[in-house]
């Protein structure tokens, strides 16, 4: 199967990557037709928000002719005159979509898919969760570290699975028990730890500290030990290995913990830093099937960066699939699952609105904070909480 990409959603990338689809891109209306006819793709995956100055209608209309389309649907509401017409050519792929559903338009008989596959389906990627290792490894693979930090916790994931809310939560909760902690945010193109905790315009001092690690963090009144190096959203600094490396290395000498929220497309130089630096590695997922199955493959990838002894693996209930269990999880991340996340998206909009962690005041996040103590102490009952 052949697919053409007409979005920069990242998502939908990675998950075409894990499914093995062949697929090319483009991020421009005026480019989606003649690609189209050049490439004959078997399906095309388009974003409404694609910019362009063709008008969206009349190009789904013309790529109708060509080959199937899926639209995924960001700013037109339900109820719109155009969303009504457009789904006389296209698969509506929706705004919050899991992709399940995304694979069922692909390969399977989908209501809102015309026309039938050019080629035979190939294996739904559900299926793939039965290739994970059977059992989990008992010598896992790893290096010793030159570098280590034995303060230093790196929360990573390569999935939109709420890393950067377990990085802050975490943060949150080993300076409430009275540790001074600095939360670094690296993932420079988002600036999420920055929303998070509110921090105000102008405060973000990741790239000063960078240049002069001696640079003092934003300090949150509440709790009172965490202070936030975050990058300003407008003016993102370029993070090499080795100001990287005197940053943490002077932070870890002035905090009791240092925390560093990294971006899901982590540059391999810093990946390898990081890794060796870090004495726990926080691994975040969901329980999404097509997510697992880009971790794992990540993690496959990096098995040679990575000491598997010091990874920690969270599970996020933000995304829940009744088909994917604790043993899935464990599966994917090649490790025991150390505590699963529950779902509260009340207190969390609601900190999101004050600029609170929401650990602060949700009993049931405090779980994030026993990811930094004993192993036996931290590890949950996983198998009772599915």
């Amino acid at each position: 199967m052949k697919v053409l990409l007409a979005s920069d959603n990242r998502d939908i990338s990675d998950f075409l990557e894990s499914v093995r689809v062949e697929y090319s891109t483009v991020t421009e209306r005026e480019k989606v037709i003649p690609s189209v006819i050049s490439e004959r793709p078997d399906v095309l995956i388009i974003e409404d928000t694609l910019p362009g100055r063709t008008d969206m209608l009349e190009l789904l209309q013309e790529a109708a002719g060509y080959t199937r389309i899926i639209l995924h649907v960001d700013r037109f509401e339900n109820d719109e005159v155009t969303l009504r017409c457009v789904k006389q050519n296209c698969a509506i792929l929706p705004r919050n979509f899991n992709f399940a559903e995304l694979e069922r338009m692909l390969f399977g008989n989908h209501p809102g898919v015309l026309n039938p596959v050019r080629e035979p389906a190939q294996k739904p990627a559900a299926n793939n969760i039965r290739s994970f290792p059977s059992r989990l490894s008992t010598r896992l693979p790893g290096r010793k570290s030159k570098h280590l930090l034995p303060n230093l916790v790196v929360v990573y994931s390569p999935v939109s699975a709420g890393k950067t809310f377990t990085a802050v939560n975490l943060a949150a909760c080993a300076a409430q028990s009275g540790r001074s902690v600095a939360l670094v945010d690296l993932d420079v193109s988002q600036s999420s730890c920055a929303l998070w905790l509110n921090v105000p315009p102008g405060r973000e001092v990741l790239a000063q500290a960078l240049s002069d690690p001696g640079t003092p963090g934003y300090q949150l009144q509440m709790p009172s030990g965490l202070t936030v190096y975050s990058p300003a959203p407008d003016r993102p600094p370029v993070i090499d290995r080795e100001r990287l490396a005197n940053l943490l290395g002077s932070l870890s000498q002035r905090n009791n913990l240092v925390v560093v929220d990294t971006p899901r497309d982590l540059d391999p130089v810093l990946a390898s830093y990081l890794f060796s630096a870090a004495s726990k590695i926080v691994v975040v997922t969901d329980l999404d099937y097509a997510r697992l199955i880009i971790l794992h493959g990540k993690l496959k990838t990096l098995k040679n960066l990575i000491d598997y002894n010091r990874v920690v693996l969270v599970a996020n209930r933000v995304t829940t699939n009744k088909k994917v269990t604790v043993s899935d999880v464990e599966r994917a991340g090649m490790v025991k699952c150390r505590c699963v996340i529950p779902d509260v998206p009340a207190p969390v909009l609601e900190g999101i609105y004050a600029g609170k962690p929401p650990a602060l005041f949700v009993p049931e996040l405090k779980v994030l904070g026993d990811l930094l103590g004993d192993e036996q102490k931290c590890s949950t009952e996983i198998s009772a909480t599915f």
